[in-house]
């Protein structure tokens, strides 16, 4: 839906649009923002774990499965 009135507006401009399409567009922007945020935030913890979980195994030698 939102990217359906970003096209409309690229063609009409703002005129184009009612209020309520407005609102529902910077609505929809915001969710989409704070979704992105979201997905940032998860990436950054999950290359911190996987970090945090190489520099445990490479300060543990001699562990099960390692190979000497």
């Amino acid at each position: 839906m939102v990217a359906a009135w970003v096209e409309q507006l690229a063609v009409t401009g703002p005129r184009g649009l009612g209020e309520h399409d407005l609102v529902e567009l910077i609505t929809g922007l915001e969710r989409l923002k704070a979704a992105g945020a979201a997905l940032q935030a998860r990436a950054t913890t999950s290359l911190l774990d996987q970090q945090l979980t190489a520099s445990d195994a490479a300060a543990r030698p001699g562990e099960p499965g390692d190979v000497a």
